[in-house]
């Protein structure tokens, strides 16, 4: 509550603090966390409190799609990726999946496309917790303001790396003319696609073995 109080109800901090709240008392009530539906409850709460957000806050629908990112295409690329470094596999696979799902609705909302935030952000999320974590501190002491100074130096970092892409003469477009046609094509190819591909993720996964064959003398779990 006091995060939502500092930073303001808008709706990326909302949905996430309804879920937040949810997963808190799913086990005072006995029930299992599935994070897929509990960003289905957020979603309709923050809509039965502001109904026009479903067609007209890109904050909103961006948060929703940005988070559904994560828990589809984003986990299954972090099983992928497992022999990178955990740091670097989490923002490659965050970056990825997020991506995927807004740049279509970005496309039809914005007429922009932009895929130079698959190179910055793998180099600014990893600064993201200690940014947060440093700028809490010195919410403890705001008399003091040398306190302050870790954070606006990750902060500074952070715009330096995001600032390095406009050197860049490719990777982002303007004046992109999508249908919302063409949006929900997208969709339905990305959903089809990921059930295929998780379909053939868990067979391959948990496919029987044949322990007497000499190919498979033993069965990891």
């Amino acid at each position: 509550f006091l995060y939502v109080g500092f930073v303001g109800f808008s709706a990326p901090v909302l949905r996430a603090a309804v879920m937040g709240w949810l997963v808190e008392l799913a086990p005072i009530t006995g029930r299992l966390v599935r994070v897929s539906r509990l960003l289905l409850i957020a979603a309709f709460v923050f809509t039965l409190w502001h109904p026009w957000a479903l067609l007209y806050d890109p904050s909103f629908a961006l948060s929703f799609l940005a988070m559904w990112g994560l828990l589809t295409w984003s986990s299954w690329l972090d099983v992928r990726l497992a022999k990178l470094p955990e740091m670097l596999r989490g923002a490659i696979s965050s970056t990825v999946g997020a991506t995927l799902m807004t740049t279509p609705y970005s496309a039809w909302a914005f007429g922009q496309l932009s895929l130079l935030g698959l190179l910055a952000n793998p180099l600014v999320l990893p600064l993201v917790p200690w940014a947060m974590g440093t700028g809490a501190l010195a919410l403890l002491a705001p008399d003091m303001a040398w306190l302050a100074l870790p954070a606006k130096g990750f902060i500074q970092l952070i715009f330096w790396f995001a600032g390095l892409t406009r050197l860049l003469p490719w990777g982002a477009w303007s004046n992109v003319v999508i249908g919302w046609e063409a949006m929900l094509g997208w969709y339905v190819f990305l959903w089809v696609a990921w059930r295929v591909i998780i379909r053939h993720f868990v067979a391959d996964r948990f496919a029987p073995v044949d322990r007497s064959s000499p190919a498979h003398p033993s069965v990891h779990v």
